[in-house]
């Protein structure tokens, strides 16, 4: 299983694409920043830990409010809160098998978004279900797939 893109849209007030990032299949995919030398270029606020958030997300976290909300600081981003809900921010993960089958995640990332595998909408419960089934093979009960 490897992640071939990650594709961040808003929904509101028409659909738009705001990044697509297409990951390397056969090899190591980096984040680096490419800004000029000087106090600007540290690497700081590139979106290296934004795109942990939103795969993470997709792969099932209970809450998108993790995408604002620094809970070493306790400190609120109240600019990125903002601009998910005014623009209803959507996130998709889209992730190939090793028998070349592809599977669309896809979560709203603004209140009572939705989810959805391959555009089927699902509960929270469903959702981790399917993605144990897609990632693991298995639909036992236990352990669950945030677990797994």
């Amino acid at each position: 299983m490897y992640i071939e893109r990650l594709i961040v849209r808003q929904t509101k007030p028409s659909e738009d694409i705001i990044r697509d990032i297409r990951f390397n299949k056969s090899g190591l995919n980096l984040i680096v920043d490419n800004t000029v030398s000087g106090i600007e270029g540290s690497g700081n606020s590139v979106g290296k830990t934004t795109v942990i958030k939103l795969i993470d997300i997709c792969l099932g976290a209970k809450t998108i409010k993790d995408i604002y909300y620094d809970s070493d600081t306790k400190s609120e981003n109240s600019e990125i809160r903002d601009f998910i809900f005014e623009n209803k921010l959507q996130v998709e993960l889209i992730i190939k098998d090793s028998s070349n089958t592809t599977f669309s995640l896809k979560r709203d990332l603004f209140k009572n978004g939705k989810k959805y595998i391959n555009d089927e909408q699902l509960t929270q419960n469903e959702y981790w279900e399917r993605l144990k089934e897609i990632l693991f093979g298995t639909s036992q009960p236990y352990p669950t797939f945030r677990q797994l």
